[in-house]
């Protein structure tokens, strides 16, 4: 006998697509100046996103997170890992479109072989009713050397 599963009492995982850059494009990610695709030193997986961007500019990987129920803290926790090898350059994290102040680390203050882990834990009152918020990475490079930056597994949980 075949007994079928009620998809509604199934919950929605909450997180981001694609979220180890492991498709061979970085769809549904949208990709602005010198970012791509980097077989070296992923974290997880085949490959990973990095970032070589000269002083002066940025660049960026936003996508578009739709999101389920927030966990029983009523809150959401963004999780990603990065690594850089620069001294010059700044990494800043945003949720657009929602009341969370976002992430700024200079990448000298990230580590250079073995990729961390960073949380951003936010409410979901920070999304003022909305479902979905647009996620940035981008990177600045300042002074006068390429900013490197390796970002690989972009997720959002409830809790």
């Amino acid at each position: 006998m075949n007994r079928l599963i009620k998809r509604k009492a199934l919950p929605k995982i909450t997180q981001v697509q694609n979220p180890g850059f492991e498709d061979s494009s970085f769809s549904p990610w949208h990709d602005v100046g010198d970012v791509f695709l980097s077989t070296i030193q992923p974290n997880f997986g085949k490959q990973h996103a990095r970032y070589e961007v000269p002083p002066g500019r940025s660049a960026s990987l936003s996508q578009l997170v739709f999101l389920s129920k927030p966990g029983s803290t009523n809150s959401y926790k963004l999780i990603f890992s990065v690594n850089s090898q620069s001294n010059s350059g700044i990494l800043q994290i945003s949720l657009l479109g929602t009341l969370v102040s976002g992430i700024t680390i200079p990448l000298k203050d990230i580590p250079k072989s073995k990729y961390k882990y960073y949380t951003l834990t936010f409410p979901s009152s920070a999304l003022r009713g909305s479902s979905s918020f647009v996620l940035e990475f981008r990177v600045n490079g300042t002074g006068s050397r390429t900013a490197i930056l390796n970002l690989d597994t972009a997720v959002v949980i409830p809790v």
